[in-house]
This record gives structure tokens, C-alpha cells and sequence, in this order.
């Protein structure tokens, strides 16, 4: 298996970073994913973590990118809403200990003023409860629902990143399996089988699609134990015409 490898790199202070929780059987391909879209400077898998299912895709951003839109972008595709668990936006500067991300989380809240109400999400989650009963202790303003920021603490490759952003940057408008509310929701209900999620992917990174919509018509039969996924993605009446 390929692996991408971290490598420290120096960053403008106050650049923005995203790291991704998700599917661990998918953290690569959506590594390469990012790189082939040109959406960051550089991305890495992070190692795996003893007990934790979820792998982190920590992706460096040019210091001038806006995260509102490349979340949308990533959000906004089936294939990566469909392994994307959570995305966390956190400062490049990396914390060696707990307490001292937590003194640099608290900082940043205190930044935002007493009126900030703040939902707090945490990987890996087994230190969720403990960042949340310590910024409670603290008389933070935190809230399950009627947020307007998320705070995010993230660990990874033997390090803690934390951030303050927006609702709105890690949760856009519009996009569905991206809210942290609905986390538990089934996503893709309109997907009939891991082959259709597997070809549209093949299509939308190898920018066939465009190619074969442009000179119908094309024929294929769908066959196999359980026809239907590549029906489905190529059945385009301009297309493709297609018999099971």
C-alpha cells in the first residue's frame, strides 16, 4: 500500500488547516483525492491510533485559501460525503500536551467574546468528555445545537491541533452529510451498491464523464451477482443505453 508521510513544514502564522476524520478503508484515497484536485499545499494520512476505528487526513492549505469553499467542495462530492466523518478546522501550530492545547483553545474562545456559543467536537472521541467538562468548568458558553462556532481538538501523529471556526465554514449550506448533528444519519440512502459509489468516483476523478456524455451513443450490459450500481451511474438517455 502507498502511504503519505508528514513532513513538518513552516506555515504564515494564523494559516488555516483542515484535518478529516474518516473511514479508515478510505483515508488514502481521499488523500490522494485532495492532491489530484489541487485543493491544498501538501496532505498526509495520519498513523493509526491504538483503539480508534477512524483514521485523520490532515490537509495544509495556502495561507491565502478560504475553507468555506473547499469544505463545500468536499462536502459537495458524493464519494467523500459518503466516507467524510467529520472535518475539523484547526491552526498549523501543534501542541505536544493536552493542557497546553486546552490553554490555547481557551485563549481562542476568549477571543470571540462571552456571547461565542460554541459546540466542541473532538478526535479521537474518548477525550470529547473531558475537553467539554473542562471548558464547562470554565464557564464557557457551550451548546449541542444552537451554535454559532465550532471548536475543534484534534490529535494526531503524536500532537494536538485546535481551532475556532464559523458554523458555517464546516458546515455549509445546502450540503448534507456534513452536519455534526446528524452524524448518525445513513448517508448515500440513493446508492443501490458499492460498485455505483465506485464507478462515479472512477468517472468524476478521471474526468471521463465529460468525455463519454459528449459522443452518444454507447451500449453496456450491467451483469453479475448483483446488477444495477453501473445502470444506474451510466443509464444517461444521452449516454449510455444499458441492459441488465
Amino acid at each position: 500500500d502507498r502511504c503519505f508521510i508528514w513532513t513538518p513544514q513552516p506555515h504564515a502564522e494564523g494559516a488555516p488547516s483542515l484535518a478529516l476524520q474518516c473511514a479508515p478503508a478510505q483515508a488514502i484515497r481521499l488523500a490522494e483525492y485532495c492532491n489530484e484536485a489541487g485543493m491544498v499545499s501538501f496532505c498526509a494520512v495520519a498513523a493509526p491510533l491504538n483503539g480508534v476505528e477512524d483514521r485523520a487526513v490532515l490537509l495544509w492549505l495556502p495561507k491565502e485559501a478560504d475553507l468555506e469553499p473547499l469544505v463545500k467542495q468536499l462536502a459537495g462530492d458524493a464519494n467523500v460525503g459518503n466516507c467524510m466523518r467529520r472535518a475539523f478546522a484547526v491552526e498549523p501550530t501543534r501542541h505536544c500536551t493536552l493542557s497546553d492545547a486546552m490553554g490555547r483553545l481557551a485563549a481562542l474562545l476568549d477571543e470571540k467574546g462571552s456571547s461565542c456559543a460554541v459546540r466542541v467536537q473532538v478526535f479521537p472521541r474518548y477525550l470529547e468528555q473531558k475537553v467539554i467538562s473542562d471548558l464547562a468548568d470554565a464557564q464557557r458558553n457551550l451548546v449541542c445545537v444552537s451554535f454559532s462556532h465550532i471548536a475543534s481538538l484534534f490529535y494526531a501523529d503524536g500532537a494536538y491541533q485546535v481551532g475556532v471556526a464559523q458554523r458555517e465554514q464546516l458546515i455549509p449550506e445546502g450540503v448534507c452529510g456534513m452536519d455534526i448533528l446528524d452524524a448518525g444519519r445513513p448517508k448515500m440512502n440513493s446508492s443501490i451498491c458499492r460498485a455505483q459509489l465506485k464507478l462515479s468516483e472512477a468517472l468524476a476523478r478521471s474526468g471521463w464523464a465529460e468525455e463519454i456524455a459528449a459522443k452518444p451513443p454507447h451500449r453496456a450490459v450491467d451483469v453479475g451477482a448483483a446488477p444495477g450500481g453501473w445502470s444506474f451511474c451510466l443509464a444517461d438517455p444521452s449516454a449510455w443505453g444499458c441492459a441488465e
